[in-house]
């Protein structure tokens, strides 16, 4: 789904904090959402709100929807019910920032600040270096009263980001109240150690300057305070105080020398009265001195003659630093150290002349120098990691794992425990992200012997097991995590449990390891038992391990321990095995479930499945009207549904709805194996749209023993009439001795859906019966699963006398195969005679396509013979044989050809007759 949250995010941006209101709804470009998000850029809140009543309505289940409502009432401050809608959204879409940024508001508001850590420890999962987040982390632990951890917590992110303006700041203002707190308290040396921090964070920070050197004097660290107003000086060349100040130590000291140096200097480069009269002042000091000690030029000239002279290097070395002359210095302690054995002081004065000079790159580069020379100074390692920890977070930044390793492995060798613990976080984070999951899994390990048991750490743990695919070891970790872990906290982690889970046993369902999946279901499951997704995995694990012995058990437990997720019944109703005795109970469950829940797609599904079920048990048993009910409700859940699609064009077809059951039919799609079927039944309906049908029919007869041949020609024509059918026929016999014609009509017509009647009557001139009247009715019934019974009576005027014949019958109609079977009673001046017919027509895709077989036996000949007068077999025994085959050419024409035996006793012997019956039928 095509997401804008830019639309949201524009209207956020400089509008608050990155926390102050949250992101964007990740929704399609639909104008509705759009006009909502319009409202909120506006502040037309209670407009907003309107809209998304009437989105709530039409739109279930959508994580856009579900987080504009979080946002609307993080508006509001109803921090509940925000809450609520944004952890929906986060069901459904897990991987959702923003809903947990604005989560990270909601939970601090209500001064639940545990569950807030936890969705920015989310969030820096995510992205490790997001810097506003790592102050909201120290904001929330500070209004949690966690002092200790958020003033920690600050330290770690300055050192990472020196260069950052707000959390230098934020950095300074902490350590300058705790500063102030150790210097009340007489404790210098935590004082001077917090105030060098600070100075080194913000060296142009005058009060940091004037606290750190009354500290030093304080302490009798006169030499440091001296070096402190150099570094000032340089910093602030035109405040006198600070040189002021390092003349009175200097004076103290007894180094006039450095003190008048300092102060002619001043004097030519900044000239004033109060400069002129201290140096005046230590012009007399100086010379009382010098009357005791040789003056500074001499010792000048000892260390050109004698650069190995060690307390005239000093000299002339702190006269040069004195006077800012930091190249000159340089180039003094290169003099002295070709002639003074060890140079590690040497070093450290070199080191310091670039730290003054602000020379970063060669600064750094000493350090290094430094680290490689004097590996056990711990002054040099801690400054050695401070650099390394820079270079450490660039690599981080540009995704240069395999250097980032390296940096931060010798961050974790010489920083100091602070240094060494965010060098073990960002090792693991390094190794999981280059790949390497067993070092970042040692790391991890290590993590937790060095610094203590971390849920944080567990997860990250866990997450690796399940990143090298030891999905059991992961979760023996997340059990160990829920044990140690509060009820508030427990129910956050079981929410993660379920967001690493799933994409795992999706991925083992992929690959088709379906047992895996349901060992690790079950343990999940074991683990949260309350998770409606652990439940869930379980049960489909189960469906797909074909474990019917575990699966009703406990989806019939599950069912009552959630009962409004609607799920675990509709697996029931999906798993259970439909008959002819459960199949409308099923069905009426399914339709229940989908009226509590009608926009979920499973139980939609479910539905239709059962529908299909259902309605083709009521078309077995003819019950059209009922199927269509069914199907039409389904249908308007699915419907382009290929199944319900069939299903109501059989059903038309039953009603003989032709029109409308050839709409239906014509939208399936056959396979390849029933594309032939498929077309035959489309133009048998296609045929039944035609309401005029016209039918001629010859037959051609011969006995046994003669060669005269028996023919009887027939015309029909019927035509439909609403659902009436009228019909109009005209018959002709021509024989050796003469002819004759019969005219008929008929009416046939569907009373119900089961019953339906026919009615003909035809007079004739010869050789037909003369007069000729019948009506029959039909009805549907439940006998043999559903059969047609029919009854008839009818008379004919015979030359041997009147014929009265009531006949009954029943009818099957299977897969491919229609059965008929026919008693037929007759009365003829008061004797009775019978005739039974037993007949089969195999279809050949539809009705009108078949192939004939029927048999006769009676003391009557069949019904064909008695109207058609073909012999005259009355009173005598019959039989007879008849095959055919009748097949549809197109939608318009049909046409069939059969041939009949006949074998019956006259009054001298048996005779066999030969029949030949030709039909074609058009319509139009």
């Amino acid at each position: 789904m095509i997401r804008f949250r830019f639309l949201l995010f524009l209207f956020s941006l400089f509008a608050s904090s990155l926390f102050a209101q949250g992101g964007g709804p990740a929704t399609t470009p639909d104008p509705e959402f759009k006009s909502v998000v319009d409202d909120f850029s506006k502040g037309r809140w209670e407009s907003a709100r309107s809209k998304l009543e009437r989105l709530s309505t039409q739109r279930r289940d959508n994580s856009d929807l579900e987080f504009l409502w979080g946002k609307y009432y993080h508006q509001k401050q109803e921090y509940s019910k925000a809450r609520y809608h944004l952890q929906k959204s986060l069901k459904r879409a897990p991987n959702d920032l923003e809903a947990k940024q604005l989560l990270v508001n909601v939970e601090t508001a209500s001064q639940r600040y545990s569950s807030a850590v936890c969705y920015v420890n989310e969030l820096l999962e995510v992205n490790p270096y997001w810097k506003s987040l790592w102050l909201k982390k120290i904001e929330i632990y500070e209004a949690q009263g966690n002092l200790i951890q958020a003033e920690r917590l600050l330290k770690r992110l300055f050192q990472i980001y020196p260069e950052d303006v707000e959390i230098r700041q934020k950095y300074v203002d902490r350590a300058k109240e705790k500063s102030l707190v150790l210097s009340k308290t007489q404790d210098h040396t935590g004082a001077i150690k917090l105030k060098e921090e600070l100075l080194s964070a913000d060296p142009r920070d005058v009060g940091t300057v004037n606290g750190l050197f009354n500290d030093y004097l304080r302490s009798g660290q006169l030499d440091k305070a001296v070096a402190l107003m150099d570094q000032a000086m340089y910093m602030f060349p035109a405040q006198e105080v600070f040189l002021l100040r390092k003349v009175s130590i200097l004076s103290t000291q007894q180094r006039f020398s450095e003190v008048l140096y300092i102060l002619e200097q001043r004097l030519k480069t900044r000239p004033s009265p109060e400069i002129r009269r201290q140096y005046n002042y230590y012009m007399q000091e100086a010379a009382r001195y010098s009357l005791q000690r040789e003056p500074e030029q001499l010792y000048g000239k000892i260390f050109q003659s004698n650069p190995s002279n060690v307390e005239a290097f000093q000299v002339v070395y702190n006269a040069a630093v004195s006077a800012a002359q930091y190249d000159e210095a340089l180039s003094l302690i290169s003099q002295h150290r070709r002639f003074a054995s060890g140079s590690k002081n040497l070093d450290l004065k070199e080191l310091q002349l670039f730290k003054l000079k602000g020379d970063e790159l060669k600064t750094k580069s000493k350090i290094r120098e430094l680290y490689i020379k004097y590996p056990g100074d711990t002054d040099i390692a801690y400054d050695f990691a401070r650099v390394t920890l820079a270079d450490a977070r660039q690599a981080m930044e540009t995704e240069n794992w395999s250097e980032a390793i390296v940096l931060w492995d010798q961050v974790q060798r010489s920083g100091d425990r602070e240094m060494k613990e965010t060098a073990s976080n960002s090792l693991i984070s390094a190794y999981s992200n280059y790949g390497k999951y067993e070092e970042a899994e040692r790391e991890i390990n290590s993590s937790l012997e060095l610094y203590g048991d971390s849920p944080y750490q567990r997860i990250r743990l866990m997450s690796l097991n399940f990143k090298m695919k030891q999905y059991e070891r992961g979760l023996e970790q997340w059990g160990y995590v829920l044990e140690q872990s509060d009820p508030d906290q427990q129910n956050f982690y079981r929410q993660g449990l379920g967001e690493l889970m799933q994409p795992v046993l999706k991925e083992l369902s992929e690959a088709y390891d379906f047992e895996q999946e349901r060992l690790l279901a079950e343990k999940w499951r074991a683990l949260d038992s309350t998770s409606v997704e652990a439940n869930k995995a379980v049960a489909t694990a189960y469906i797909k391990t074909n474990r019917k012995d575990l699966l009703n058990p406990f989806l019939e437990e599950a069912v009552e321990k959630f009962p409004n997720d609607l799920f675990f019944s509709d697996k029931l109703l999906t798993t259970a095995e439909s008959d002819e005795n459960n199949t409308e109970i099923l069905y009426s469950q399914a339709e229940q479930n989908l009226s509590l829940q009608p926009y979920t797609p499973a139980l939609q599904n479910t539905f239709v499945e059962k529908s299909v079920d259902f309605s083709k048990l009521l078309l077995k048993d003819k019950q059209s009207t009922a199927a269509l009910e069914v199907l039409d409700k389904a249908m308007k859940v699915q419907k382009e549904n290929s199944d319900l699609i069939t299903l109501k064009g059989a059903a038309f077809q039953q009603q003989k709805r032709y029109d409308s059951a050839y709409y239906y039919t014509a939208k399936y799609t056959p396979s390849v194996a029933e594309l032939g079927e498929y077309k035959q039944n489309l133009r048998f309906l296609q045929s039944h749209q035609y309401t005029n049908e016209l039918e001629v029919n010859h037959l051609v007869g011969r006995f046994q023993d003669t060669t005269d041949l028996t023919s009887v020609s027939s015309f029909n024509f019927r035509k439909k009439i609403s659902t009436d059918l009228f019909g109009f026929g005209v018959h002709y016999a021509g024989r050796t001795t003469g002819q004759g014609v019969q005219v008929l009509g008929s009416w046939e017509r569907p009373w119900t859906e089961k019953f339906r009647t026919s009615i003909e009557a035809g007079y004739a001139s010869k050789f037909f019966n003369k007069l000729q009247i019948s009506a029959q009715g039909f009805y549907r019934t439940n006998l043999l699963q559903g059969s047609e019974g029919k009854l008839g009576i009818g008379y004919r005027s015979l030359e041997q006398g009147s014929l009265l014949n009531a006949n009954v019958g029943i009818s099957k109609e299977l897969e491919k195969w229609v059965l008929d079977a026919t008693l037929g009673n007759y009365v003829l001046e008061s004797k009775y005679l019978y005739n039974f017919t037993l007949q089969a027509r195999h279809l050949l895709g539809n009705p009108k396509s078949y192939l004939l077989l029927q048999s006769g036996i009676g003391t009557a000949p069949q019904v064909e013979v008695l109207n058609t007068k073909l012999y005259q077999g009355l009173s005598a025994d019959n039989v007879s044989v008849t095959t055919g085959i009748v097949h549809m050419l197109s939608a318009a024409l049909s046409g069939g050809i059969s041939g009949s035996f006949y074998h019956y006793k006259t009054a001298e012997n048996y005779r066999n007759l030969y029949n030949v019956n030709l039909t074609l039928n058009v319509r139009f």
